[in-house]
């Protein structure tokens, strides 16, 4: 495994690349205290996002663009697309800046053995972390906006999923296109359809309660071979962990967005303390982590668990399982994980 760190002025500040661009990504987000904000009597929303003409022009670029998907011909894309470089990795994933202002939010390119695996396009959001109430409207008018550019472009959605966390799919000739609204703003993930069906084969839907899925996720915390990734997302945070020869590094992703001094909501922030989570320690550990020593024992991993269960459950507010987005591979192979969650 190699590790790369990369600092930008964007949304995503920095993150491990263990072999693939994907696979230990770090979110940070800005610790924007709202209350502070109301007292002063300033806006508290500082939502962007692209102008119609930007979003159309951009989503007929992905309906009409033909390639390899090869890291050879990105070059030729951003060019295509009047995106311009901010941070690389070599091998490892590309963060744009749009023709469009968004001020802190950025633009992915995930790079792996010189494949594009996927293309993060971040059409409106919010740079402040949490979410307020105020963004809630800017966020999901922008998001029915997108979806009818998309639906101009694409022709009818082939998927709709309604929620907390709605998006629409379009199955294209060779690619997938998922149109998402968080709470942090509307994103497109523009995917290579071979890549996309091997994420979709990992699905939560039929895992209902926290009981089996503990049950379940206990196994394959313990089960995981060395290079084995895992990552549990809730919108644009989660839990992700990674096996190694000498130990299993645990994370708590709780903040999309650049990090600055703020602290997190007390709360929250007394909450993971609790559960024995390591706080940020900038620059060698940009979440809340903590490491488990290999080989470790039954009451270790047990343990492990329950923090990654409450972590999920009781500090992100996730309803169910079920509505978990899951990504896991083994980093040697490349291949997904077969896991007892999904069984």
């Amino acid at each position: 495994m190699t590790m790369h760190k990369l600092l930008v002025a964007g949304q995503i500040e920095s993150f491990v690349v263990l072999g693939r661009p994907d696979s230990w990504i770090m979110f940070q987000t800005a610790m924007i205290d709202p209350d502070r904000l109301r007292a002063r009597g300033a806006v508290v929303t500082d939502f962007k996002t692209a102008d119609a003409a930007a979003v159309h022009a951009t989503l007929t670029v992905v309906r009409d663009w033909q390639w390899a998907w090869s890291g050879d011909e990105v070059p030729v894309l951003m060019a295509h697309l009047g995106w311009t470089t901010v941070e690389s990795v070599p091998d490892g994933p590309i963060v744009a800046r749009a023709t469009w202002d968004l001020g802190k939010l950025l633009q992915m390119i995930n790079i792996s053995h010189g494949q594009v695996r996927n293309v993060d396009i971040r059409f409106s959001g919010i740079s402040h972390w949490p979410a307020v109430d105020e963004d809630a409207a800017p966020i999901n008018d922008s998001f029915v906006e997108v979806l009818a550019a998309a639906e101009s472009v694409f022709g009818p959605a082939d998927e709709s999923h309604p929620g907390k966390t709605p998006s629409q799919v379009w199955h294209l000739t060779d690619c997938v296109v998922r149109i998402t609204r968080t709470t942090a703003g509307v994103t497109a993930d523009w995917t290579e359809r071979k890549y996309f069906e091997e994420r979709r084969d990992l699905d939560l839907s039929a895992l209902k309660d926290w009981s089996d899925f503990f049950g379940r996720l206990r196994r394959d915390v313990a089960d995981l071979a060395d290079e084995d990734i895992v990552i549990l997302l809730y919108g644009d945070r989660g839990v992700q962990f990674a096996q190694t020869p000498r130990m299993l590094l645990t994370e708590a992703i709780i903040s999309p967005g650049p990090l600055l001094a703020q602290p997190l909501p007390e709360q929250e922030h007394a909450e993971l303390v609790a559960l024995g989570w390591s706080p940020p320690d900038v620059p060698h550990f940009t979440n809340w982590h903590l490491e488990l020593p290999w080989p470790a024992t039954a009451a270790q991993y047990d343990a492990t668990t329950s923090r990654l269960v409450k972590t999920l459950r009781d500090v992100l507010g996730v309803p169910s399982p079920s509505d978990l987005t899951i990504k896991a591979w083994s980093d040697k192979t490349h291949e997904p994980l077969s896991l007892f969650i999904v069984a």
